[in-house]
């Protein structure tokens, strides 16, 4: 880029002067994208008064703090086209170059404009560097790798080699969305075969409300030999079926157990009839120590193209004779009692609490553009701990992460899920959770206290997440974490808070060992503190011991979500 003597002596240096065309072009080019821009460089150093100008700096570091409303759009409009050439438009092809384009829109208006393509919604949060980086090429004569963005490095935690992802028939929370809805579809279209009509199915799976860790994939039969052991594995995605009211199940606990495999196994038969190449099969799948009496059967289903659902029954008459066991402990033994409490507990927290769950989650996701990346950067982390699902549900990350976005209202929510990482880090840090932690989760829609939530007790688990529907907090924490899990949780945060501070400072270098003596000093390896070796970890997939080195001069944690951090591999 050239520049006039005039902009020299009024900047005071060269140097000074190009960062100052930096920001000018970069704020032209972001526009409402961003709400603030701030260019940031080491201090120069002492020099000699023989010296007449200071060095240029080397490396100079972007802070972008985003506006979450339009940060991410596809569509950049310029002005509209003319006859002959505006001052307007040439200004916009002189700031876009070869990437300024004209094109008819739906509603017939025809504008200069510049289009962004991306493949999936993880590559849409990378516009705003996308931009970064044209901007710098066209006009600054920037090659594309001289820049890096610490975004890149977080994305490497949430996806599947490219080698095992190739294998997969398809992939994404997009094409298993469109697979439950063909195979909701299905089902509810063979209620004339069955003895009562379905009524809904719903989802309660992480798959389906963008929060899961990996992002979902399909593994047609017969592909299997083709892949890698570790990655043969398909978790299922579990559905909840509702039937018509009807006066015609049987009013025993046992008995209607037995009528929920005949109902799933009549679904099995129909579905195999009628889809070809799909597989169902009927399964008792309950954790251990749940009696009999409770729900513990689901029908495991496998589609033509490869994605695997749990479908399980939601029968509202199990509650009522469930509450009438443990309101008369005269007249039953203990062991009774306690099957039905550990009864009602489970169908509360499947049924009743599961559904209501998801669809708060998920419209989270929507309204909040960082919320699911946030939730499965924080999974992830916690299952590089081995701390995922054994001593924390996946439900209760999600609350975590609510009450870092829901809590603070759009205005003050991350905007990135890096940022937001950060949040819930710093939120487990601090967080003393004997005094519990109140969620607005519902929002406008509060559901008012649950009359189901008193069923769900224990005191193993320490952690309290109130929500508007569960005032005692204890839904997704009944059992765990305990004490001990909990005190590591508070550790490991503190620890991960500190070295994400210092990454201003220059390098973070990172040698794990699997020995239980270091496990404290585990933070960041290709999975947030992997293990030396091939192992399969709570996540998905093999870890392997890597060294990162990390260099940034604005830290995640300020308000200004910086665009560089360099992660050497």
């Amino acid at each position: 880029m050239r520049l006039s003597i005039h902009d020299v002596l009024e900047n005071g240096s060269f140097p000074n002067a190009i960062l100052a065309s930096l920001s000018t072009r970069l704020r032209g080019a972001l526009g409402s994208r961003v709400k603030a821009l701030s260019i940031l460089h080491p201090s120069t150093q002492l020099r000699t008064l023989s010296k007449a100008l200071p060095t240029s700096p080397s490396i100079v570091f972007i802070g972008l703090m985003l506006d979450q409303e339009h940060a991410f759009r596809l569509v950049d409009h310029g002005p509209a086209a003319t006859e002959s050439p505006s001052h307007t438009t040439e200004a916009f092809h002189e700031l876009w170059g070869n990437k300024a384009e004209l094109r008819r829109f739906q509603d017939g208006s025809i504008t200069e404009s510049v289009v962004w393509h991306v493949r999936d919604s993880d590559e849409r949060t990378h516009i705003p560097a996308m931009i970064v980086r044209h901007i710098l090429g066209l006009h600054f004569g920037m090659r594309e790798d001289a820049t890096t963005s610490w975004q890149s490095g977080f994305d490497a935690l949430l996806r599947l080699p490219p080698s095992i992802t190739s294998h997969y028939h398809a992939s994404g929370f997009k094409a298993a969305l469109t697979a439950f809805q063909n195979l909701a579809s299905s089902i509810k279209s063979l209620s004339k075969e069955l003895p009562l009509s379905v009524v809904n199915i719903s989802p309660v799976a992480p798959e389906l409300r963008y929060t899961s860790v990996f992002a979902p994939v399909a593994i047609p039969g017969g592909s299997e030999p083709t892949l890698p052991p570790c990655s043969r594995y398909i978790p299922l995605i579990s559905l909840n079926l509702e039937f018509e009211k009807s006066a015609r199940w049987p009013d025993d606990l046992t008995a209607i157990q037995k009528m929920k495999m005949a109902f799933l196994e009549r679904i099995a038969q129909t579905l195999t009839k009628s889809i070809p190449s799909l597989h169902a099969r009927v399964a008792i799948a309950s954790p251990a120590g749940v009696p009999l009496t409770a729900d513990h059967a689901q029908l495991e289903i496998t589609t033509p193209d490869g994605w695997a659902f749990a479908l399980r029954i939601w029968h509202d008459r199990e509650a009522t004779l469930l509450d009438r066991i443990i309101h008369s402990p005269a007249t039953y033994s203990p062991h009774e009692l306690e099957n039905a409490r550990m009864g009602r507990r489970w169908y509360t927290r499947r049924f009743i609490a599961a559904p209501r769950h998801h669809r708060a989650i998920a419209a989270l996701h929507h309204w909040f553009t960082a919320f699911g990346g946030t939730v499965r950067l924080v999974k992830r982390w916690l299952a590089a701990h081995w701390l995922l699902r054994l001593h924390v549900s996946e439900e209760a990350v999600e609350l975590l992460c609510a009450a870092v976005f829901a809590g603070v209202g759009s205005a003050g929510a991350p905007k990135t899920r890096e940022r937001g990482f950060a949040c819930v880090i710093r939120l487990l840090r601090d967080w003393n959770w004997s005094e519990g932690k109140k969620i607005p989760l519902y929002g406008a829609s509060d559901p008012g206290p649950d009359v189901y939530s008193s069923s769900v007790s224990g005191t193993k688990g320490v952690w309290m997440l109130m929500t508007e529907a569960d005032p005692d907090g204890r839904m997704w924490t009944v059992d765990a974490p305990d004490v001990v899990a909990a005190r590591r949780v508070r550790a490991l945060a503190q620890a991960t808070h500190f070295y994400l501070q210092g990454v201003e400072s220059g390098v973070l270098d990172v040698t794990v060992s699997r020995s239980a003596r270091k496990f404290s000093h585990i933070f960041l390896s290709d999975n947030f503190g992997s293990v030396v070796g091939h192992v399969r970890s709570p996540g998905r997939g093999l870890q392997l011991c890597r060294k990162v080195t990390t260099s940034c001069t604005s830290s995640i944690f300020s308000e200004c979500h910086g665009k560089s951090i360099h992660m050497d591999r």
